[in-house]
């Protein structure tokens, strides 16, 4: 299922098998909870007194609708009226009641921090109920695939025996996912044992075993480990012997019992080796140094800690919150902007000067430092100084808010020449001394037409200020595979044209190979470097802190260094959830969609027997599964039904009734019980594991692996034949002869057509399959006061 409805579309997404694996230990947490829940069902008595009514209620329809060889599939489907199927109403209502079905089963199948994510109950829902729920039906209501079923039912030949003798029993499903051990470890994943040292990181860990009821794991290997600490120790008085030992019985009754709220499923004679211990007498409780049994259940507990839940909580918000910290609170900016009415998809300049504040009061400390002795006013230098200083604090911020949206891979840079231009530009030289600059042309491809947008500009960068950005790049982005400028070379006075002109393409190919870098992508450091007469330019200028501002590098370098340091990261990881959740295809990788997805799901789900209804939008509200309410005869047991068979389908003589009734009577405590153990040993028998195997490779090849070429109608008609003449020969003939063969006919062809009618076969099939999950979640049942 995996390799057809998943591997096909991901390996076109990514080749990190993270998703897949997940999906996987979904779909085995899915199967543990459906094998364990089977197993508390009798499933004899489940056929006995539920499934088999069901189908005796179904043919008494069927018969009652008149002659079975005068009326079709839809003629009988009637007489159901109200107690008709909701997924018998359409294809499309088929579909939409899976899926109901499925929203309702996922909270009993699922961990909840699955069912809390919409995206995953969606995909899980869909890829569970359109692909493999639904073409099993159709499978199963198939009249060809059902004559199929009867000829292996009807075959005499014994089951064949086991080649092997039985496996040791494993955990469910624990090589379902492969680990590649050569893979590199994450560096942020934490070892357990260092988890489990640090008390931070371990009450971490405990809240997150808590929302996936696991803390009882974390506990067991604390207790054990404080307890051999004080057991291992080698002069105990009897004092302190019992209270170890009594400490080993409460670990034993809190882990060991059955019946406990914190169990934990351990091998047999583990648990048969401590209940020694902990019943015994107390000096019984040293022979935990040399025995292993507590050693090998800490082992076990210990490992499904590191291998499954320290996975999981790597993977959880509450580890991303303990590496990263809170994430800052997004809506701050808009409630400023909100306050002052502004619209952040309005022009850079009117919303830099929208924001501008008025000069504000000064502080106290400021004041104390710019009054004169003599003079009692405020110093109004400082005042305009502290309010310059708020709008290149909120030109900052700006900035960064617009820096966060820019993209710069949407960029495209070349140097195609150079120019002319005064040796400083700050506007401190006297001299008209002019040196060579590169002309960088930068282009965005990411504008759309009409947006209030420059879409290419240029800028002039100098031959020192390549080598700054270099620099600092390398030192706040450690490890940047990029193409190295060539080597810096002295100059007494400035780089000539020619050298400059060699060098031209070197420092082009660089600049082309840093917007090509993904966690460049949204660098400040290029940014201002591409930008023309930007605030930040004049970091990347050869002189060492020209025109510094003391107060502005300490209030402003630390937060850029920060913010260059850690790229927006939040807007990195929003965006990379975007692109999982909706990926665009490739130009030219895939078809165009030119129909509509409804269309597109209508042909996804058509089936040629279904061929009147296919098309239908029939409206319906998804039910939830209860027992229909159709009036019926009162059947309550084997007797009932062979009797209610004999004179409804075989029409038998009054006669054959009575002896029947008589029978019952007296066999009936005899008879029940023996079908009940008859059959009870047929299911156990073909529980056996080679014949589990079987059904497995059965069921797989029908759904996934049925490459078959499609049987033509001469090969179903012939294979109809040959099962109505088995069926005819199964009925003993004993029977046949008391009923007459005319009657013996006409009542096995009125019950074998019955079979022959898919849209039935597929009301069945649901009935069926509703009683089947309302034994299994009895929570799921509905009472009387609350159906419709």
């Amino acid at each position: 299922m995996i390799e057809r409805y998943v591997w096909k579309w991901y390996r076109d997404l990514s080749q990190d098998d993270t998703f897949v694996n997940e999906l996987k230990i979904a779909l085995r947490h899915l199967l543990s909870v459906l094998y364990l829940r089977v197993n508390k069902v009798d499933l004899s008595e489940l056929i006995l007194k539920k499934l088999l009514k069901i189908a005796i209620i179904h043919a008494d329809i069927c018969i009652k609708a008149g002659k079975i060889e005068c009326c079709n599939g839809d003629d009988i489907i009637m007489w159901y009226g109200n107690n008709l199927h909701p997924a018998l109403k359409s294809r499309r209502s088929e579909v939409t009641y899976l899926r109901s079905l499925c929203d309702a089963l996922f909270p009993h199948l699922f961990p909840p921090s699955l069912v809390k994510s919409r995206v995953g109950r969606t995909f899980l829902r869909e890829l569970l109920s359109s692909n493999v729920i639904l073409f099993s039906m159709d499978v199963i209501a198939d009249p060809d695939k059902v004559n199929n079923l009867l000829l292996i039912f009807f075959d005499r030949t014994p089951p064949r025996e086991p080649d092997n003798p039985p496996s040791p029993v494993v955990p469910l499903l624990s090589q379902i996912i492969y680990k590649d051990q050569s893979a590199p470890k994450s560096v942020l994943n934490v070892d357990l044992p260092k988890i489990m040292s640090t008390q931070d990181q371990l009450y971490q860990l405990m809240t997150f075993l808590k929302t996936v009821g696991a803390v009882h794991l974390l506990q067991f290997c604390l207790t054990v480990q404080d307890f051999n600490n004080r057991c291992l120790s080698q002069e105990q008085d009897n004092n302190q012997q019992e209270k170890l030992h009594e400490e080993a019985r409460n670990i034993y009754e809190s882990y060991c019992r059955a019946n406990s709220p914190t169990f934990i499923h351990f091998e047999e004679d583990i648990v048969n080796e401590l209940q020694a211990i902990a019943h015994g007498p107390p000096h019984e409780v040293c022979r935990l140094r040399t025995s292993t049994p507590l050693f090998r259940a800490y082992d076990h507990v210990y490992n499904l800690l590191e291998q499954i839940y320290c996975p999981l909580f790597y993977q959880s918000d509450i580890y991303y919150n303990m590496v990263c910290g809170d994430c800052i609170p997004v809506k701050q900016k808009e409630t400023v902007l909100q306050r002052r009415g502004i619209n952040r998809s309005s022009d850079k300049d009117a919303l830099k000067k929208s924001m501008k504040r008025k000069p504000s009061k000064v502080p106290a400390k400021a004041c104390e430092f710019s009054l004169d002795d003599n003079d009692s006013e405020p110093d109004t230098n400082l005042i305009e100084q502290e309010d310059k200083n708020s709008e290149i604090a909120l030109d900052d911020e700006i900035e960064d808010d617009w820096l966060a949206n820019r993209n710069l891979s949407t960029w495209r840079v070349s140097v195609p020449s150079l120019t002319l231009v005064p040796r400083r530009d700050d506007g401190l030289s006297t001299s008209n001394e002019r040196i060579y600059a590169f002309f960088v042309e930068v282009k965005r491809v990411d504008v759309v037409e009409g947006e209030d947008e420059p879409d290419q500009w240029h800028v002039l960068r100098r031959y020192n200020e390549f080598y700054v950005l270099e620099s600092r790049l390398n030192e706040f982005h450690d490890g940047l595979h990029i193409a190295s400028l060539p080597p810096k070379k002295l100059f007494l006075r400035s780089p000539s044209k020619e050298y400059l002109e060699s060098k031209r393409a070197d420092f082009e190919r660089f600049l082309k190979d840093l917007l090509s870098q993904v966690t460049l992508c949204r660098s400040e450091l290029l940014y201002h470097f591409l930008r023309p007469h930007q605030a930040g330019a004049a970091r990347f200028y050869g002189k060492v802190l020209p025109d510094v501002n003391l107060g502005k590098l300490f209030r402003r370098v630390p937060n850029k260094l920060i913010k260059e340091k850690g790229q927006h990261l939040d807007v990195f990881l929003q965006s990379f959830i975007q692109s999982c959740e909706a990926p665009k295809p490739k130009p030219g990788k895939y078809p165009p969609l030119t129909e509509h997805p409804d269309i597109q799901m209508d042909q996804k789900i058509h089936n040629e027997l279904y061929p009147e209804s296919d098309w239908q939008t029939d409206s319906f509200q998804s039910h939830r599964i209860h027992e229909e309410e159709i009036e019926h005869p009162t059947n309550q047991g084997i007797f009932d039904y062979l009797i209610y068979i004999a004179t409804q389908v075989f029409q038998a003589d009054w006669w054959v009734k009575s002896i029947l009734i008589c029978f019952k009577r007296l066999f009936q405590n005899t008879v029940e019980p023996f079908t009940y153990m008859y059959l009870k040993s047929k299911i156990d028998r073909y529980r056996m594991e080679h014949h589990v195997v079987d059904l497995i490779h059965l069921f797989r090849d029908i759904l996934f692996h049925n490459n078959d070429l499609p049987r033509t109608l001469k090969e179903k008609e012939e294979r109809k034949k040959l099962t109505y003449q088995q069926w005819k020969e199964f009925v003993p003939g004993t029977f046949s002869n008391a009923v007459g063969p005319e009657k013996h006919e006409e009542g096995c062809k009125r019950l074998f057509e019955v079979l022959q009618q898919p849209k039935l076969n597929k009301q069945l099939s649901y009935l069926l399959l509703d009683a089947f999950l309302t034994e299994l979640f009895p929570e799921m049942k509905v009472s009387p006061s609350d159906k419709c």
